[in-house]
């Protein structure tokens, strides 16, 4: 069965699509809208050319390099009638809702006011309810009908709850311009004596602590055969923990959308194994955050899948690096959008 993923140019945020055939009718999801400007740039001339629907736009969580372009999709009355059904969780998903509700996440709420003021299915195929993995740990699984199917990987309800009380804390807030800070502080990576066997120690590794990553949506689709992994900006342990949960071994996949846009606290050994892909995306300009993180790559190239192909879709002075012999070293191989390209990955009948 063949299976297409588009790759935009979503500044330093996600938005991909991927389309293949389900039953004999095409099906396509959005995973993301990027930040704002990714709808004038890109998916507003997209959905306008499109003939048929979006069946699926999963919002991965509220952080604007993900959800900016879907609150522009869906303030665009023409682009909205596109968008067939959606998973996204607002603040009426989240567990333990006593006490007084927060409105500090505007982008949070300004995507819940629209899809409530829209006809779009909100989360429907959970009941309306939010989407998480089961209680038990293990991955919830929702049948596309036919042959294709997506296993919900993260969140789960620590990751909800602890995002509750961030969002009725403020706290989404003030981690935000904290991260602006330390960015600005932070700089460019140096790439001067890369050293990818040092770089990939185990040991070096740290989990991210953001309760807006924690609770991204991450999930495996599966159409036949083929598998991606969307990893959202999800913690590397909750999707192995509930992957396991479900009692499964090492999938191989096609392609691994890597999480966070490369952080270094997001992708560890545990999960490169468990998901070997010979290719992976990594979707961010570097302009806002200096992403992907060196550690990241080295990782992928050392304890994912052998001579790794790493698809970056953009080109700047943090990706570049490593398309230079001095540092591949024949152990991968890279590739990048030209400026302004949707890059688009195909996978062939099987």
């Amino acid at each position: 069965m063949a299976v297409l993923l588009k790759i935009f140019q979503a500044g330093d945020g996600d938005c991909l699509v991927c389309e293949f055939d389900n039953g004999g009718k095409l099906f396509r999801l959005m995973v993301d809208g990027g930040v704002g400007s990714t709808f004038d740039r890109y998916t507003k001339a997209w959905l306008e050319a499109l003939d048929g629907e979006v069946d699926l736009a999963v919002v991965t969580h509220i952080d604007d390099d993900h959800i900016g372009g879907m609150i522009a999709i869906l303030n665009d009355a023409e682009a909205r009638k596109k968008i067939k059904s959606i998973w996204f969780n607002g603040y009426k998903h989240l567990p333990v809702r006593s006490g007084t509700q927060s409105f500090s996440v505007g982008q949070g709420e300004s995507l819940t006011k629209l899809i409530e003021e829209s006809d779009i299915p909100w989360n429907e195929h959970f009941g309306y309810e939010a989407v998480n993995i089961n209680k038990d740990g293990s991955p919830r699984v929702i049948d596309l009908s036919f042959a294709a199917k997506i296993s919900i990987l993260s969140p789960g309800i620590p990751e909800l709850t602890q995002l509750k009380k961030a969002w009725d804390d403020g706290l989404v807030i003030l981690e935000a311009r904290a991260q602006a800070k330390l960015n600005k502080k932070k700089g460019r990576q140096s790439f001067g004596g890369i050293n990818i066997d040092a770089l990939a120690d185990p040991l070096l590794y740290k989990k991210d602590k953001s309760p807006t990553n924690a609770s991204s949506i991450a999930f495996l689709l599966e159409v036949g055969e083929h598998g991606i992994l969307f990893a959202g900006d999800a913690l590397a342990e909750v999707i192995c923990e509930s992957w396991i949960a479900g009692k499964n071994g090492v999938r191989p996949i096609d392609i691994f959308k890597v999480s966070h846009h490369g952080s270094a606290k997001n992708t560890n050994e545990d999960l490169l194994h468990l998901f070997p892909a010979p290719k992976y995306v990594i979707s961010t300009s570097g302009e806002v955050h200096p992403l992907p993180d060196n550690a990241t790559l080295a990782r992928i190239i050392t304890q994912g899948h052998p001579n790794p192909l790493l698809i970056f879709n953009h080109t700047n002075s943090i990706t570049s690096v490593w398309s230079d012999t001095s540092v591949s070293n024949e152990r991968h191989t890279a590739q990048y959008a030209k400026a302004g390209e949707v890059l688009e990955i195909r996978l062939p009948e099987l």
